[in-house]
This record gives C-alpha cells, structure tokens and sequence, in this order.
C-alpha cells in the first residue's frame, strides 16, 4: 500500500458498499474524495465512499481513511489544510482575535489555526490567507 497524504491506511482491509462512485485510479480517486465533503475514504480499486465500517479482512487491498481536520472556515478567508509556514508574524492570540486583528491591519495578509497573523500569504503559505 502507497501512503497518501491526509489519508491513513489499512492494509488487506475494505468496506463494502456506500460507494459514492469509481475513479479510474487511486490518485483520481483521492482527488475526488478530497474535494466531497460526503467521502470518508477509498480503496485500492478506486472505489470512494461515504461511510467507513465495517471494515472487513480482504487480501491486497489497501483502505484509506481520509484524516479529519479541525480547520474552521473563517469569513474572508480561504482554508488551505495542512499548510503554513513560518516567520513574517505579526503576532500570535486566539483564532477569533487573531482574524479580527489581522482584518484590521492593512500589512496582513492571512493567518493560521494557531493565531498567528501574518504579513505575507505566499505560496505554499497559510493555513488561512486572505
């Protein structure tokens, strides 16, 4: 079984039904179950599903549980998980007040789960930027 980031595997594992259809690949698969709010994770045959159990023992097949994030929409703002960067803060509080003062600070540029607020979005940057 090949890892996939944002996902957890299960080797010799599958679950039947709640299919929510089939990619030709696992990579097409992951893309589109990464962007269905409904998935929960896929198999090895390209299969992605909305539900997850039970699992049941099935012999080369690879699951993958996608891993759930506590990333917040935040109004303004767009949501990149699993990404940051570090330096150009400007300071660091609670998520809540970190937005209020980065939208009142014309030098910010976005911030991240942690409360840091910071001066340049960039690529690669975030988890947050507006």
């Amino acid at each position: 079984c090949q890892p996939i980031n944002g996902y957890t595997v299960a080797l010799d594992m599958d679950h039947d039904g709640d299919d929510i259809g089939q990619a030709p690949s696992v990579a097409e698969a992951t893309n589109r179950c990464n962007t269905d709010s409904s998935c929960k994770g896929i198999n090895s045959l390209g299969w992605y599903k909305r539900n997850l159990s039970p699992l049941h023992y099935q012999i080369g097949l690879c699951f993958y549980t996608k891993v759930a994030t506590n990333c917040q929409p935040i109004s303004g703002y767009t949501v990149t998980i699993d990404v940051d960067h570090n330096g150009d803060d400007i300071g660091q509080s609670s998520v809540a007040d970190a937005t209020s003062r980065c939208n009142a600070d014309i030098n910010c540029f976005g911030l991240n789960s942690g409360g840091y607020y910071k001066r340049h979005p960039g690529k690669d940057r975030g988890p947050s930027s507006k």
